[in-house]
This record gives C-alpha cells, sequence and structure tokens, in this order.
C-alpha cells in the first residue's frame, strides 16, 4: 500500500511539472501565435527540453559511474589484500585508514565482502575495523534510509558485523516487506531463545512468500522452537495462525516431536483438520500417527480424508488397509483416486486389495484400483527385476 501511495503520488508529480511546463512555455514563447498552434508547440519544446534533459543527465551518471568503477578497480586489490591480512591478524588498520579516506565507497564495499568471506576471530577484527572506521554508524543510519534497497543492505551488513541489536531489531518493524525479512533472516542466525521465539511469531504472520523464503532458517532452529513457540502458535486459538504453524511444519519436511498436533485432527475446522494431517507424519512417531489413520479416513471432509489417504501411502502404513479399502467406495472421485494410489505405495497388502477392486463389481473402485495398478507396474519396469 506504502508503494502505491508513492507511485501515485510521483505521478501527480510529473503530470504537474509537465503541465506548468507547457503552459510557461506556451504563455512565454507561444502566446502570440494562434491557440491550436501554440499548444502545440509548447508541447513540443517541453518534450524537447523533458528529452535534453534525461539524456544529458544519464551521459553524466553514466560518466561518474564509470569514473568510479575505475577508482574502484584501481584501488580494489590493494584493499582487499589489506583487509585479509588484518582479519588474519596483521596491523593494518593505518593504511585501511588511508585507503578509506581516499576511496569511501570501495573500501566499504571490499569490507562487506571480507566480513561474509571470514569467520571467527577474524570476522570479530574486521568488525572492529568497521566501528573505528565508523562504518557501523553509518549502515546504523542507513536504516532509517527511505529507499527500501538501501535500508536491506545496511541490515544484511550489521549482520554480518554482529551488530543485531539497533537498526537489525527495529528493521523488523519495517514498511517493507524484504527488509523485515532481511531483518528476521539474520536474527534467526545469530539470536537467543527469546529472540527466536519473538521472530518466529513475527515470520508467522507473514505472506506465504516469506515464510518460504525463511523456512530454511527456521528449521535450522526446529527444536527450540518445538519446545514453547510452536506449541504457543498452535494454542493460541487462531484458525489463520495455526494453519500457517501446520503449514510450515509440513514445509520442513523433516522430523520434529511438535505436541498440540493431534488434537487438531478432530478441530472443528476443516482447513485446520486437513492441515494437521499433511503436518502429522512430520510431527509424531509411525505407530502414533497410525492410531489416528481411521479417524482421518472417516472425516466427513473429502478433502481430509484424501490427505489421510495420501499420508497412509507415504508412510506404508500396512494398519490403513483395511479402511483405505472403505474410501475405494468413496462418493468423491479424487478421494477415491487418491486412496488406490496409497494402497499402491503400501506395497503387497495394498496390492491384493486393488487386484480385487478391479475384478469386482463396483464401478466406483474399478477405475481408480486398475490406475494405480498400472502405476505399480510401471515402477516395476522401471525399477527393474528383483
Amino acid at each position: 500500500m506504502h508503494g502505491r501511495r508513492n507511485l501515485f503520488a510521483s505521478t501527480l508529480l510529473v503530470v504537474a511539472i509537465h503541465t506548468a511546463a507547457v503552459w510557461a512555455f506556451w504563455r512565454l514563447f507561444t502566446l502570440q501565435l494562434d491557440l491550436a498552434l501554440g499548444l502545440a508547440m509548447a508541447f513540443l519544446l517541453t518534450h524537447l527540453v523533458a528529452i535534453t534533459l534525461l539524456l544529458g543527465g544519464s551521459v553524466i551518471v553514466k560518466i561518474l559511474r564509470l569514473r568510479r568503477d575505475a577508482g574502484f578497480r584501481r584501488i580494489e586489490p590493494e584493499t582487499r589484500a589489506a583487509l585479509a591480512a588484518h582479519a588474519a591478524g596483521v596491523d593494518c588498520g593505518a593504511e585501511l585508514r588511508r585507503l578509506y579516506t581516499q576511496s569511501h565507497d570501495a573500501t566499504v564495499i571490499c569490507l562487506v565482502d571480507a566480513l561474509g568471506s571470514v569467520r571467527g576471530s577474524g570476522r570479530d577484527r574486521l568488525a572492529q575495523l568497521a566501528a573505528e572506521l565508523g562504518v557501523l554508524r553509518e549502515w546504523e543510519a542507513q536504516c532509517f534510509n527511505r529507499a527500501p534497497r538501501v535500508r536491506r543492505e545496511a541490515v544484511a551488513a550489521l549482520g554480518l558485523a554482529g551488530c543485531t541489536d539497533g537498526g537489525v531489531r527495529r528493521a523488523l518493524d519495517d514498511t517493507d516487506e524484504f527488509v523485515r525479512m532481511e531483518a528476521a533472516r539474520v536474527l534467526l542466525a545469530s539470536s537467543s531463545q527469546e529472540d527466536l521465539e519473538r521472530i518466529f511469531a513475527r515470520v508467522i504472520g507473514q505472506p506465504l512468500l516469506v515464510r518460504i523464503l525463511l523456512g530454511t532458517e527456521l528449521m535450522k532452529h526446529s527444536a527450540v522452537l518445538a519446545a514453547h513457540a510452536i506449541p504457543a502458535a498452535l494454542d493460541a486459538g487462531n484458525t489463520q495462525q495455526t494453519i500457517r504453524v501446520l503449514e510450515t511444519l509440513a514445509g520442513w519436511g523433516r522430523f520434529v516431536s511438535v505436541p498440540g498436533v493431534e488434537p487438531l485432527l478432530h478441530h472443528a475446522e476443516a482447513t485446520v483438520r486437513v492441515a494437521a494431517v499433511r503436518a502429522l507424519r512430520y510431527c509424531v512417531q509411525p505407530p502414533d500417527a497410525a492410531s489416528h489413520v481411521r479417524a482421518i479416513l472417516e472425516d466427513p471432509d473429502a478433502v481430509v480424508r484424501a490427505e489421510g489417504a495420501r499420508m497412509a501411502g507415504k508412510m506404508r502404513m500396512v494398519e490403513a488397509v483395511p479402511w483405505l479399502t472403505g474410501v475405494l467406495e468413496d462418493a468423491i472421485p479424487h478421494t477415491r483416486l487418491t486412496a488406490a494410489y496409497a494402497l499402491g505405495e503400501i506395497g503387497q497388502a495394498g496390492w491384493n486389495v486393488l487386484e480385487h477392486a478391479v475384478s469386482g463389481a463396483s464401478a466406483a473402485s474399478a477405475g481408480p484400483a486398475l490406475e494405480a495398478l498400472e502405476r505399480v507396474r510401471i515402477g516395476r519396469i522401471t525399477e527393474g527385476p528383483g
């Protein structure tokens, strides 16, 4: 919304400037002409001046950029060598201060690259150098810059220097989605348990894209989050939040023992039950998951039953075969097909049921069973004999 307001305001400003320029040219140079001809000449002069200014500005910017790049290439090798030596324990502070004074931008760029390339005491020495040069203060100030790109880069640089207080924490409330995401990523990499829980609560409330992009960082702390933050979020009573937490657990694709998922299989909202079934096999041991399979496959919602069949197939639940046999007669075609595929994944016990269904009297189950058996046969051929 903020970006749309800025775009609308910028458009109005350009229209106003253009109108004022046309009016000024018409009053100063073409007023004595016919009205139509005068306005046409005013439009022409306005566009001619605008194009000249744009081209001239572009050429000037290009020249300045080329000069800056040439200066950077000239000083870059010396700066990188001095930073590498400083990180290794050689005191190059005086030389780096000289280089910083000579070419501020080049030194800062090389410093950011060096911070991202070293670990341990070497990074600590470079972070101390950044503090001595005043670069950390610059990055803190840039966290309030109007340009989101500048704020995002400043947050990332502060994270590399290990400075996660101040600007980085405030960036969690930034108006730009990607600045907030960068701040969360930095803090997830280096924060205490209390901070991790706070960040998790914020990330869960973000759009799907942000949750996907931060999923890997969150997964690194899954054991810590599973102890309190995740159960608390599931028990908050917010349906949308509960679904988002369950989606995050399923998206990690790794086992994390989380109390509080199993009761959600009986939630009043079908969407919550669907999300709980998808997350179940990653949150409880197979025997515990198998104890719920009958209730899931007999759920009144067809999507829940389909997800339960899919889960039983992925987990190779032989215990689920009797109830999957019943789902083969489901009223919903997609649910019947999902159950047939699940029986095909389970193994011989499931294949026997499918073969019986193909030769049975029920046309509703024969089609999905035949399709699932064909998949099984193709799989056998692909895998080869034995």
